[in-house]
């Protein structure tokens, strides 16, 4: 009892609510799956894949590219929602950022309030920013104070992470398995 517009609207939903819980692979090969399930089943000659009435080649290849479409769409959809989230997210962090430097009477105590920020939101056991004091650097940690293991250096190794950012003037970090990233 039911017309050929109406099973194409049944199996478009079955391909919406897969290409949307799933993504993109899942809603084209459910939109290919429904394609043969709806020649097979709903037209004409009944249970083979020919097709006897020419416009139901229209009917067919119209389901088959809508069911693309709106797939490709909602994954276009998804991946633009999470990077809203991402965007939302380092927004934050940027205004937390603000909030403590200005609340901060001192350049050092800024810097230190940027090194809270920044281990907060990487999510790291420790960060340290180092401040050029003529030809030595010093090193703060989070707390604001100097950090105890490298209060001043006079000289700094050329082959070590903080060589190569001086030298390169470039950020870099080190990872725990001693991968580098610049």
């Amino acid at each position: 009892r039911l017309d050929k517009a109406h099973v194409a609207l049944l199996y478009l939903l079955v391909v919406l609510g897969g290409s949307a819980a799933e993504g993109r692979r899942v809603g084209f090969a459910l939109g290919i799956a429904s394609f043969v399930a709806f020649n097979f089943l709903f037209l004409p000659p009944y249970y083979t894949l020919t097709i006897a009435d020419p416009l139901d080649w229209l009917v067919l290849v119209v389901f088959l590219a809508t069911s693309l479409v709106a797939a490709e769409l909602l994954a276009r959809q998804r991946r633009l929602a999470e990077l809203a989230e991402q965007r939302a997210a380092e927004l934050d962090r940027l205004s937390t950022l603000g909030a403590e430097t200005l609340n901060a009477a001192r350049a050092e105590q800024a810097l230190a309030a940027i090194a809270r920020v920044i281990q907060t939101a990487v999510g790291v056991e420790r960060c340290e920013l180092f401040v050029r004091e003529g030809p030595a650097l010093r090193a703060l940690d989070g707390a604001g104070d100097a950090a105890s293991d490298r209060a001043t250096r006079t000289s700094i190794d050329p082959e070590s992470l903080l060589g190569y950012v001086v030298k390169s003037g470039q950020s870099a970090v080190e990872r725990d398995d001693s991968t580098l990233r610049v």
